[in-house]
């Protein structure tokens, strides 16, 4: 049918060749990408082939992309503005059907949320996500819990991992402001000792400054929406950020000797049906290559936590890698035993050997669509 289609607008070219032009006729999209790609092969003048479209009307929707294509397969300026027209008119009608084989193809590979939000949408999303970051703390109750480091090195950059040290710190979280308190160093109690003065890689700020940071109008960041996400069961906008070095307040630390500031980017996972921050991942960017430190990155997993009588979001789990010329150092951090703060609370600092269960912060995928026979 199809064959038999372009020999008849061949021959009505032929028509064409002759300034007899044919009356008004209606035609598929793939219809007309035969058309064109034949009047391409054919060599037929674009001045002709534009006239010949100017006389056709489509029955479905021709969008940009088609049009583009054509264009890249030989279609002439002449042909290219006449297929313009053609989308403007067709605007308002419905687009072709999608083959079986390409709707398989086009499957995102990520959990399905529904198409991207809108424009408009997106404004609102990133309006919520920053009124709940900037909001965050002044949710949150006075409350304590246990912080269970395990710090790892990598002598050669091998990713061959070996423990370092398990540290674990007492969180206290009062007025809004976070306060780390060294207990444990591979089960050996210490006293007075802050996070700061431990020797090797440390990181803060997961109980909200982090994440205030961020979404501080003064850091200008820029935030798209760049996917769907899904973690421990919830579907996710996957939004991408960048804050440069102007803005930044993201420092690195080495040895306690130096200090950088650098621009830093990184993804935010908001829960669609809630727009409440379940994942945050950071990333330096452009560390002068004079500073030791080659590469830093955080990811902070956020989840329901019992606090009291209440339920809120608040750190899970965090890890960090970092770097320099010799090795690699990696700390994976959980948050436990949630409670609320007072002057009596008592919290157990016995190190559980067994670690959190990885799927709690695995984002989850569907299975791969199959490849189409």
């Amino acid at each position: 049918m199809m064959s038999r289609f372009i020999s008849v607008m061949l021959a009505l070219c032929s028509v064409l060749f002759v300034n007899q032009l044919p009356a008004d006729q209606t035609m598929t999209v793939k219809q007309l990408e035969e058309f064109v790609r034949s009047s391409v092969k054919q060599k037929f003048g674009d001045k002709e082939v534009a006239q010949y479209l100017a006389h056709m009307k489509l029955t479905e929707k021709l969008d940009q992309d088609t049009i583009e294509t054509l264009e890249g397969q030989g279609a002439g300026p002449k042909t290219v503005a006449a297929l313009k027209s053609l989308a403007t008119a067709s605007a308002s009608l419905t687009p072709p059907p999608q083959p079986a084989s390409a709707a398989a193809a086009a499957k995102p590979a990520g959990p399905v949320g529904g198409p991207p939000p809108s424009y408009e949408e997106e404004q609102q999303i990133i309006r919520d996500m920053s009124d709940y970051a900037m909001n965050y703390t002044s949710r949150l109750p006075d409350f304590l819990c246990s912080q269970v480091t395990r710090r790892y090195q990598d002598p050669r950059h091998r990713d061959s991992w070996i423990t370092d040290s398990t540290v674990i710190t007492k969180v206290s979280y009062v007025e809004g402001h976070e306060n780390y308190e060294v207990k444990l160093v591979n089960n050996t109690l210490v006293s007075n000792k802050s996070l700061e003065q431990l020797d090797g890689a440390i990181s803060t700020g997961e109980f909200g400054s982090m994440m205030r940071e961020i979404f501080d109008p003064n850091s200008e960041a820029e935030f798209h929406f760049e996917r769907w996400g899904k973690l421990r069961g919830n579907i996710t906008y996957v939004f991408t950020y960048a804050i440069d070095q102007e803005h930044s307040k993201f420092s690195i630390d080495w040895a306690h000797k130096e200090r950088v500031v650098t621009a830093y980017k990184g993804e935010i996972h908001v829960d669609k049906k809630t727009h409440t921050i379940s994942r945050i991942t950071s990333e330096a960017v452009n560390i002068p290559p004079s500073f030791p430190v080659r590469s830093a990155t955080t990811i902070v997993d956020y989840d329901s936590a019992q606090v009291g009588t209440g339920s809120y979001i608040l750190p899970l789990k965090a890890e960090m890698h970092m770097s320099d010329a010799e090795v690699a150092m990696k700390n994976v951090t959980e948050f436990r035993s949630y409670r609320k703060f007072s002057a009596d609370s008592a919290i157990s600092y016995d190190v559980d050997d067994k670690a959190l269960d990885d799927a709690k912060t695995k984002e989850e995928t569907p299975p791969t669509p199959a490849a189409p026979k």
